[in-house]
């Protein structure tokens, strides 16, 4: 459990450092997507659940278009994947997330979509 959060804490460390470097050393405003890491998005409306860059929150859906992509966490019980809210959020905020059926604690780790 510590891990889980010892390795969110450091994905948001690393996405926050990539997205600040830009801005405070005068680089280029892009992020290359090779440095971007890989998370788990969770579709707000439909449920549909995929891996993609981390770039920004609400992403973009790749077959709608629409901005309805929310960072997820997987919950062991339901055995699904739960939308957790706005990436800033999860940056700025240290409580733990828990699952709105089970009020368990959700995981970063869980079987990765296709």
């Amino acid at each position: 459990m510590i891990a889980n959060k010892n390795w969110l804490a450091l994905a948001i460390v690393v996405v926050g450092g990539l997205a600040c470097y830009p801005v405070l050393f005068g680089g280029s405003t892009t992020v290359p997507d090779e440095l971007l890491q890989e998370i788990v998005y969770v579709d707000k409306d439909s449920g549909d659940v995929f891996l993609l860059r981390a770039r920004s929150s609400p992403e973009i859906h790749p077959e709608t278009g629409e901005p309805t992509l929310i960072p997820g966490m997987y919950c062991e019980k339901c055995r699904t994947w739960k939308p957790v809210g706005p990436m800033e959020m999860l940056q700025s905020s240290k409580v733990t997330r828990v699952c709105p059926i089970h009020k368990t604690p959700l995981s970063l780790e869980g079987p990765l979509p296709d």
